[in-house]
């Protein structure tokens, strides 16, 4: 447990989309683990208690409507390839929750995992701090981009707003693991650092929370755990008032590129949100009761972004600022869309019976009370972003919720074997087991690709051919081939780029298809496809460049002809 909380937040694999990286380790030391487990038990054949509390149940219907959802989804690759992706944290729940168990030994366990998860947040908040003053670790062209120091905080996690998140998510943890070892000085420096470096993302949002988890976590402490505590939120916002003073009064050219970013974040496409929420709940109509299927969303929503800009509805602000969005910004309009309006329901359900007894357990004031804290503090990043679609900030929820439900009281009550229930685990296990290594295999191998695109085209070719052949629903992989094949005139090119359209569903996937057929010639193909990028994305003045160096289509000529033979 020790070890999944330090890797997972720390892993750093460059270009594994849809953190498939820090998943996929979960995944395998959960594989390891269970695998140990499930020998154990066909060997001893021991009787395995069964005590459900309410917060099991809902855990266990919101994620049996999400495996419903799976079987009806309008996309199967992609939601299989969700579903895959998804399955290591239940595995996580049950995981902690089994260890979690009432008495002493479960909160020494829940210690252990506490002071796991200090010791990550403090090596990601220091690492933040040493990117923002030095400027290292980062992507020039985002440098260049941005010219702001809204950026060099990211550590590990690759952008400023995922550190921030699970910076803040993870305070209840540190608190706990400093409160059981009375080391209440460098707890007050630790959190001090830790909201610097929350600060200096200048994610507005975990500014917000961070506040009220501080404030929360006072007023269920007692002394002398609360004056540091007080004190060392006085000392954060005294230093970061400091900053916020010197950058404003002094003029210097680092000062005026973090003013900047203030006003760079009142024009963000995401400032402005009626877009993204509006096409958000058009979509969920479209959903149906057991929703599109997981993972669909980042799929579709270009599409509902494009109806809602094609009307009058959109103003000139909001034109100017489109993005392609693959996540809602919101869990709950996310979930609901995937897995039907049943599953947001029950997932809502499950975070207000663990805000509840979070409350409640919160009340004893002993060091593990802060760690039932967290669903409250996840609440308005649920709202908000999309902390359930990010590995590292869902694994703290999950291990929440698993240590609430092991002290409340259960609803049903038993036992069952443990031989055939390893059997059965073992069977499941080796299942996602052998998928997980094909996937991983294919996302290896796309990423050799990714990186030998420009420099060896016929090696990124070969390469993307076999990360196809190891998992055939990796669309990244069909659109870098596809790409690369157009860029050579390769008749395969346009197939490859129409398949990448059934997962990767964003502007430069249907530029890339457009151009492929201009450059085979087929003109009227191409154009139908400029012009659905142009009711997609009208901002995108390329796409309208290139549409109109096509001249106009055989058929628009011929009407033009006629009307002037009319005249």
């Amino acid at each position: 447990m020790a070890l999944i909380a330090v890797l997972v937040p720390l892993a750093a694999w460059k270009g594994l989309p849809e953190f498939a990286g820090p998943r996929l380790l979960a995944g395998g030391i959960l594989l390891a683990a269970s695998a140990w487990w499930c020998v154990r038990a066909i060997v001893r054949n021991p009787r395995i208690p069964l005590g459900l509390a309410l917060i099991d149940i809902l855990f266990a219907a919101f994620y049996a409507l999400y495996l419903v959802s799976w079987a009806f989804s309008s996309g199967p690759g992609v939601s299989l390839t969700a579903v895959l992706l998804e399955a290591p944290f239940p595995v996580f729940y049950i995981a902690c929750r089994a260890l979690f168990r009432k008495g002493e030994e479960g909160r020494g366990l829940l210690f252990l995992v506490a002071g796991a998860v200090t010791l990550t947040a403090a090596a990601l908040a220091a690492w933040g701090l040493v990117q923002y003053f030095f400027e290292i670790d980062i992507s020039g062209n985002i440098r260049e981009l941005f010219k702001t120091h809204h950026y060099p905080v990211v550590a590990s996690m690759g952008n400023p707003n995922y550190l921030s998140e699970f910076l803040v998510l993870a305070l209840p943890f540190m608190v706990a693991f400093f409160t059981r070892i009375r080391r209440f000085g460098v707890m007050a420096a630790a959190l001090a650092v830790t909201g610097l470096a929350v600060y200096l993302t200048y994610s507005r949002l975990a500014w917000f929370v961070l506040a009220c988890v501080m404030l929360l976590v006072i007023a269920f402490s007692h002394r002398p755990a609360r004056d540091w505590l007080a004190g060392a939120l006085a000392a954060l916002v005294l230093i970061t008032g400091a900053f916020f003073a010197f950058h404003y009064l002094s003029g210097t050219p680092q000062s005026d590129r973090v003013v900047q970013s203030f006003a760079l974040s009142r024009t963000t496409p995401l400032f402005e949100r009626r877009v993204l929420y509006a096409s958000g709940f058009t979509m969920l109509g479209d959903a149906g009761a057991l929703g599109a299927g997981p993972g669909m969303f980042g799929v579709r929503y270009l599409e509902y972004q494009g109806r809602y800009v094609s009307t009058a509805q959109a103003d000139r602000f909001q034109l100017k600022h489109l993005v392609d969005i693959d996540h809602a910004h919101s869990d709950l309009i996310e979930i609901a869309f995937d897995s039907g309006i049943p599953s947001a329901l029950a997932f809502l359900a499950l975070l207000v019976a663990a805000l509840v007894l979070g409350i409640a357990r919160a009340r004893l004031r002993d060091h593990a009370a802060y760690v039932a804290l967290v669903p409250l503090v996840y609440l308005p990043f649920c709202l908000w972003s999309f902390p359930f679609y990010i590995p590292f900030s869902k694994m703290l929820l999950v291990a929440a919720l698993a240590f609430l439900a092991s002290g409340s009281r259960p609803l049903l009550a038993g036992e069952f074997p443990g031989r055939l229930t390893a059997l059965v685990l073992a069977a499941l296990l080796a299942l996602w087991g052998s998928m997980a290594y094909r996937y991983a295999a294919s996302l290896y191998l796309y990423t050799r690709a990714s990186d030998a695109h420009e420099k060896d085209p016929a090696l990124a070719e070969e390469l993307y051919t076999g990360a196809l052949g190891a998992y055939p629903h990796q669309g990244h992989a069909y659109l870098g081939r596809g790409t690369l094949r157009a860029a050579q005139k390769h008749p395969g090119a346009v197939d490859d780029l129409r398949k990448s359209l059934d997962y990767v569903n964003d502007a430069g996937s249907y530029l890339a298809l457009a151009r492929a057929l201009r450059d085979r010639g087929m003109t009227d193909e191409a154009r139908r496809w400029y012009r659905k990028l142009m009711y997609l994305r009208p901002d995108i003045r390329k796409a309208v460049q290139e549409y109109r160096e096509l001249g106009p289509a055989t058929g628009d000529a011929q009407e033009r002809g006629a009307n002037e033979n009319n005249r």
